[in-house]
């Protein structure tokens, strides 16, 4: 063997070298990505926070959990979530399909986890010595409301006067500032920014119940992986209702026996929908920047 054939050899043995543990790595990522579901949220806690924290969050990591998925949260800007859902971007998006009246829901596999009250937010110093908001005359007042709400179509048929924010936060400090006078907020996150936000005001925050609304996860069709996945989703939240970390984890949240029971889920057994919902024991908890309750 001359001496350009001994390094031709060398250089073959050194990449079969080099290549081989590669091409084990990468088999061994992909399998890793089979097993983990890319979940995308907003900002709106108690829900979900900025850092990716809360209750639906609690929920779908025990949910998939428990059917041995990994779920990684990307918060982002819910117009930018729903880009990516198209996109294929994320395999699940939040709160479902609530908020994605643009696209065909035959397009979409929804799995609801949670059930939450839609109110419509006052703050009550601003209408001391005169008379509540009244919704028969919803068109007198000035309304906001979070971007890509479920009733913007509705709102505007209405030709209602009303803007869009980010956050509940923003909502309801525009309530504070008198530059709107009703605000459309999910009740438990106008408890939670009330307390966390506005300490010492709790009360001036009032919540005219508008209706119950189911949310969770929505999974794209044409996903490939979308009908398995909505599959396990649906399993996994079945099995931690059954064994009580359901329950546990709301409970988290809300407060001990403070579940509203009209939230309660109509699978979860009678021994534990002795609940009540009460703002007092919701604001007598000290609490996570996510809202969770601290032991």
């Amino acid at each position: 063997m001359n001496i350009f054939e001994e390094s031709k050899s060398i250089i073959i043995l050194l990449f079969i070298t080099l290549v081989k543990p590669v091409c084990v790595h990468a088999s061994t990522n992909t399998g890793d990505a089979k097993r983990e579901v890319k979940v995308a949220v907003h900002e709106y806690p108690p829900f979900y926070d900025r850092t990716g924290k809360g209750l639906l969050v609690d929920l779908y990591r025990a949910a998939f959990g428990v059917v041995n998925l990994e779920v990684k949260f990307q918060v982002l800007p819910l117009g930018r979530a729903i880009q990516y859902f198209k996109l294929g971007k994320i395999d699940a998006l939040s709160p479902g399909e609530l908020i994605l009246p643009s696209i065909n829901k035959n397009s979409i596999l929804s799995v609801n986890a949670l059930k939450v009250t839609m109110c419509w937010i006052y703050y009550a110093p601003n209408f001391s010595g005169k008379a509540p908001p009244n919704l028969e005359n919803i068109r007198n007042y000035n309304l906001s409301a979070i971007r890509f709400t479920p009733y913007l179509q509705a709102y505007r048929e209405q030709n209602l006067k009303f803007m869009q924010v980010g956050t509940p936060r923003q909502l309801m400090r525009l309530l504070k500032s008198d530059r709107v006078q009703l605000s459309e907020v999910v009740y438990l996150s106008s408890l939670w920014v009330e307390g966390h936000y506005f300490p010492g005001e709790q009360g001036a925050f009032k919540c005219i119940p508008r209706t119950t609304e189911a949310v969770g996860l929505a999974f794209y069709s044409e996903n490939s992986r979308a009908a398995s996945l909505a599959r396990l989703f649906r399993q996994g939240i079945n099995t931690i209702k059954d064994s009580g970390e359901y329950i546990e984890i709301l409970e988290s949240y809300w407060g001990e026996k403070n579940i509203p029971r009209e939230l309660l889920p109509a699978d979860i057994p009678e021994i534990v929908t002795r609940r009540g919902g009460s703002e007092n024991v919701f604001h007598s908890k000290r609490r996570g920047s996510s809202g969770k309750i601290l032991n």
